[in-house]
């Protein structure tokens, strides 16, 4: 059975397949492969835009490791566990989790990213929910890892970065109570001055907003002469002085139709609206960048001059805000690191041309540095970018030192590595 990869530029298929469906299963295949000195990748659903979790020697598929069992306020799941599957699980039991909205993404590297999603402005991150870990450890052994078990160890996953630590096999999560929530979308086409200008616009905006709402812009050129806009809001709270500040600003912006209302569910919302079968057709380069504050009228201007102008790669912009609930745990409190960040932007470039690769992921490349001049070099783990040179600092910043003596404790050998993987103290 082929493994699938989200980025076709770098998807290969491994001399070993080893599909693992429980804990032992993980543990012998970690035992066989280090006695044989084999190195090996993590798979749980292959979303890793680096390719991390595909390599050529032998891969450990935990995908149909997919288990989930709803107690109450809590929920246990498997690594193999996709996000769209677990929120319907959720959502049928009365209840929801803040979790990323692409819904073929797998726990097992959401949870070592950090976990971000629509509703981390109000609850926090995936990783803040979790209460406890089942882990494969370098040697084979079986940890649990909580608060009270393992608590460096704890600290490391919720963040610090998948494939790093071990193979989380199972993990528990406090859970919400699912809620009446509102999706709001409308799109815009214009010139690039006017595009930017609705962009700053829209940051100024949503940095007035209350933790209950979340917002998202993404950014593409149709036509290579224009820039269009597609506006996301996902209010979980409703009130007077609310709708006003939404229907204020979208008011103002010339959108090409009426904007498009929804209300029902949280849990609804997300099946109904997030990516399903987010595996692209293409080969992809990806850049990303967290910012503390709204990106200046003529930082939007350049880069939206150059998306207009790149027509391969075809880029695209999406930008998240954050803050909120994220910003009140400690940047100290877990591996997870940038929790000041207001904004989380993805820059993606799109192409079908392998034989130039290089060159098509150096655009989206300069792209990303346009950015960076004004946010600095700070990074997320879940969108992973080969050519980030101090990227220990990027993903993790202060974090970092503290996240190596953790590998050192439990992979001194650095069993568990890729490219960007955690190294030992």
């Amino acid at each position: 059975m082929a493994l699938r990869a989200h980025n076709l530029a770098l998807a290969v298929q491994p001399k070993e397949h080893i599909r693992c469906r429980s804990t032992e299963d993980v543990t012998r295949a970690v035992k066989d492969l280090t006695t044989r000195g084999t190195s090996f990748s993590i798979y749980s659903s292959g979303h890793c835009f680096a390719g991390f979790s595909l390599g050529k020697e032998a891969v450990i598929d935990v995908s149909p490791m997919s288990q989930i069992e709803v107690d109450g306020a809590r929920v246990t799941a498997g690594p193999g566990t996709q996000v769209g599957v677990l929120t319907r699980a959720l959502g049928a039991a009365g209840r929801m989790l803040p979790m990323g909205f692409c819904q073929t993404v797998a726990l097992g590297g959401h949870l070592g990213c950090g976990g971000i999603g629509h509703l981390s402005r109000s609850h926090g991150l995936l990783a803040d929910q979790l209460e406890a870990a089942t882990v494969v450890l370098a040697d084979g052994e079986v940890a649990s890892a909580s608060e009270d078990s393992h608590p460096d160890l704890f600290w490391a996953l919720r963040g610090g970065g998948p494939g790093s630590f071990g193979i989380v096999t199972e993990m528990t999560f406090r859970t919400l109570p699912d809620r009446p929530a509102t999706h709001i979308s409308a799109l815009v086409r214009l010139p690039v001055v006017e595009a930017a200008r609705v962009a700053a616009a829209w940051q100024g905006w949503s940095m007035q907003l209350p933790e209950a709402v979340a917002t998202t812009l993404e950014v593409f050129s149709p036509d290579f002469e224009n820039i269009q806009l597609r506006l996301a809001v996902i209010a979980s709270e409703d009130s007077p002085d609310l709708r006003s500040a939404i229907v204020g600003f979208m008011s103002a912006v010339p959108w090409q139709d009426a904007p498009s209302v929804t209300q029902g569910l949280y849990s609804q919302l997300a099946d109904a609206f997030w990516p399903r079968d987010y595996y692209p057709s293409e080969a992809l380069a990806y850049g990303a960048a967290f910012a503390e504050t709204p990106t200046n009228v003529n930082v939007w201007a350049a880069m939206f001059t150059q998306v207009v102008q790149q027509k391969a790669p075809r880029q695209h912009l999406f930008i998240e805000r954050l803050g909120g609930a994220i910003a009140r745990v400690s940047s100290k409190a877990t591996g997870y690191a940038h929790r000041d960040a207001a904004f989380l932007w993805q820059i993606e470039g799109r192409f079908n041309r392998l034989h130039d690769a290089e060159e098509q992921a150096q655009a989206v490349e300069d792209l990303t540095q346009i950015l960076r001049r004004s946010t600095g070099g700070a990074s997320y783990a879940g969108y992973p970018n080969p050519r980030l040179a101090d990227w220990p600092t990027a993903y993790w910043g202060g974090n970092y030192a503290r996240l190596q003596q953790v590998k050192s404790a439990y992979d001194p050998g650095n069993v568990f590595a890729h490219a960007q993987s955690v190294r030992p103290a």
